[in-house]
């Protein structure tokens, strides 16, 4: 029975520390997404600007919908408050150059952006290698 005891506080003291080492900044998955072989630069005209739900709700992330000739692609910037403070903000029409990667995630395609350009200011969003500005896990 004192074996039992004592497993169960165990348990009950591991419990916690598994979930603690589960938290994360929320962005993990999107840091990760990066892949420089499929690296290109577009351009065009900014059709619609979303928002990217954080797992946990403690955050958002910036999306655009751009125009490129005919095609619209999703361009995943980063968490807006990274983006609000570089002094960015995105409305439809404005025209962007966008450095970035496209990629697969659950079934769909999307671009994940690097380096924005708008109105000859640029905003770096990841380093030379993809890994993201935002986050100290490089």
């Amino acid at each position: 029975m004192r074996i039992l005891v004592y497993i169960f506080l165990l348990l009950l003291i591991l419990h916690p520390l598994h979930a603690i080492a589960q938290i994360d900044d929320g962005w993990k998955i999107w840091n990760r997404l990066y892949n420089k072989s499929t690296e290109r630069v577009v351009e065009g005209k900014v059709v619609d600007v979303g928002r990217l739900p954080d797992t946990k709700d403690r955050a958002y992330g910036i999306r655009l919908l751009i125009r490129i000739d005919s095609e619209t692609i999703p361009v995943h910037l980063g968490p807006a408050w990274f983006v609000h403070n570089q002094g960015f903000s995105f409305e439809a029409g404005d025209r962007v150059e966008v450095k970035g990667s496209m990629v697969r995630f659950r079934g769909d395609s999307l671009f994940v952006a690097a380096e924005l350009t708008k109105e000859g200011r640029i905003l770096k969003l990841r380093d030379e290698k993809g890994f993201p500005y935002w986050t100290w896990k490089r």
